[in-house]
Parts: C-alpha cells; structure tokens; sequence
C-alpha cells in the first residue's frame, strides 16, 4: 500500500525528533495517547509511521514493554562504503571490502558495501534507493574510494553527513585519508639498491598508476639504468604473465635483475612468468611488491613486500565520521605512510 502523505509527515517529524536528540537512543517514545496530541493525525497513520520507522532502523518495538529509540541508530551508525570497482574485479577492492565489514562490525557500526562501477548501481531503481536512504538519514558517513567528479551518481554528494574521500588532494565537503604513494615508490626503489639491483623494471597496471609515475621518476635519482619496455603500465592482468616472459626472455646481462611490481593485482601472474622463465630469485633478480598487508599476495618466489594496511584507511575512516558527529576538532586530511614487513601487522 502506497503510504500517504500524512504517513511520511508524521514519520519525518519523528524521525527528526530522533536525529536532533529530542528522542535520545534507547529511550522509550510517547504512548500513542501522547503522541495523537504531538502529531494531530489518527491513531492509524501514528501506527504506520512508527512501523515505518521501525523498518528503518530508527525504532525497536519491545513485546509488552512498548518501542524504544534505536540504540544504534542508522544516522549514526551506518556507513557507506563507495568502492572504485566491483569486488571480484579488484583485490584492493575487495580487500576493502572484507576488511571494513568486521572493523565496522568491530566497532558497532554497519557497513554497506556499494560499487560505483556495479551494473546494478546505475539502474534507476538502485540509485533512487540510495537518494532515498541518505534523504531519510540512513547514514552516519560514507567512505568513498574514488573522486566523485564525474560519478554517476553526482547528487549522493550533496548532503549534510560527513565524506571521507581515499583519494589525493583535499575535499571541501570532507575528508581525505590519502596514502602516501611517493613514499612508497621511493622506499621500494632505495630497497632495490640497498639489495644491489642495476637494472630496473616496474609494472604496474594503468598508464596513470601514481606508484608507477613517482618510481618512474626515481629510476635515475637511484642511477638505475631502465628501458621505455621495462617500465609499464599494463591494462589487462591477464596480459601480466606473457610481458614478464618477454621481459625476462634475453639473456642475464640484458635483462633487469630488480623489478618493482606497483599493484599486488599482478604480483602472481609476474612469479609465473618469471618461474617460466626459469630466472633464479634472489640470485638474479630481486623483486620488490606493492601489497595490501590485510591480505598480501601469494608469494610463489621471494620477494620482499610494501604497502598498506586497508584495517587502518577503514580504522582512520571511522575514527573521522566519529569525529564529525561529537564535533571534536581534527586534520582535514590525512596521509598514511607505507609499511614493510618489520612494520605491519599480519
């Protein structure tokens, strides 16, 4: 049945009393003798914006003892998590993924998983839905993983409730928990040279990979020599294994014996290309990878790892949508540093 106009009236009011504290979490509501007076409308559409409310998240109905404001509220503790790409079509994403479900669950909060490029996220039906939901105030916050310049979905950032963006740059409307790629190429390029490496080559997946252009950069600061057909930016993950097996196909003196692998998405199709080829590590190759330490990539020949850890970009997160709702002072941006092994925590 399609509510009235009265029905969500009624329902917004009470759910603003809710929001601005009036109706504090955990406290029971007014009888419905009290409430008619409150809202001048009949006893039936009171019942239906309590129900309605009730299937929000706003209200708990407790047998026999009467209905209760939530004590876990969705405006303030449900999150959105806003993914660059579909789980299975990414590991970072997916990591993201696993990893913000138990730490929000962790820390009494509810995290919904959307992708920005998920066929069903463009459909009118989701995304009206999720108008909706931020119009009722469902979320506390979302955490987004990509610019929201040229979104889809661009009115989903029009609204009051804090942003934490994991991008570069700063964000007027929020936050930015940024990672700190520059440190990361330079600290893998330093281990190269530290580990006696002369010719290096990276691979990374995009031509616009940022560790990709900041190593690239590096190449001749750590006087590596390096060839345009060592550095790459590769599309498809796919094509990871048979590049790496052209790459190391020439003899030892031709071919690099360091190499930096800027995307762990590609770290296990480089080991197969290189056990192809049948190359020695670490004798003749030392090898270098970008990971993320919540879930780091099979190692199927030594290498030594660095990256980051996604439990602290969601900890962060979290940490700065608390902040923004007990209006407690903090950085609007933050940068989070690279770890290697010595360093994370597994």
């Amino acid at each position: 049945m399609k509510p009235s106009p009265l029905e969500l009236k009624t329902a917004k009011l009470m759910r603003s009393s809710i929001i601005s504290g009036k109706w504090p979490c955990g406290v029971k509501i007014p009888p419905y003798s009290r409430l008619e007076k409150m809202f001048p409308v009949s006893r039936v559409t009171l019942h239906r914006a309590v129900t309605r409310l009730q299937r929000e998240g706003f209200l708990n109905g407790i047998e026999r003892k009467g209905v209760y404001v939530a004590e876990n509220p969705p405006h303030l503790k449900r999150i959105a998590l806003l993914l660059s790409s579909p789980e299975k079509h990414n590991r970072f994403a997916a990591i993201l993924a696993k990893d913000s479900a138990v730490i929000a669950s962790q820390r009494g909060y509810e995290m919904v998983i959307l992708a920005h490029q998920n066929r069903a996220f463009y459909e009118v039906e989701e995304a009206e839905k999720l108008r909706n939901e931020l119009a009722l105030n469902r979320y506390a916050g979302m955490i987004v993983s990509f610019e929201p310049e040229g979104s889809p979905l661009p009115s989903i950032f029009d609204t009051g409730i804090p942003k934490v963006y994991m991008t570069s740059g700063s964000h007027k409307d929020g936050f930015t928990v940024t990672l700190d790629n520059k440190t990361l190429a330079y600290n893998a390029m330093k281990r190269l040279k530290e580990n006696g490496a002369k010719r290096v080559a990276i691979l990374a997946y995009g031509r616009d990979n940022p560790i990709l252009q900041h190593a690239r950069s590096m190449l001749s600061e750590f006087g590596f020599e390096s060839r345009p057909e060592w550095v790459l930016g590769i599309q498809n993950e796919e094509l990871t294994e048979p590049i790496t097996r052209l790459m190391f196909a020439t003899g030892r003196g031709q071919r690099p014996d360091g190499l930096f692998i800027a995307d762990d998405n590609f770290t296990e199709y480089v080991a197969h290309g290189i056990i192809a080829c049948g190359i020695k590590v670490p004798g003749e190759l030392k090898i270098i990878s970008h990971c993320n330490w919540s879930m780091p990539p099979r190692r199927l020949v030594p290498m030594e790892l660095i990256g980051f850890d996604s439990r602290k970009i969601i900890s962060e997160g979290i940490r700065l949508i608390e902040a923004f709702h007990n209006k407690k002072k903090t950085a609007s941006t933050l940068l989070l540093p690279p770890l290697m092994k010595s360093e994370a925590t597994i």
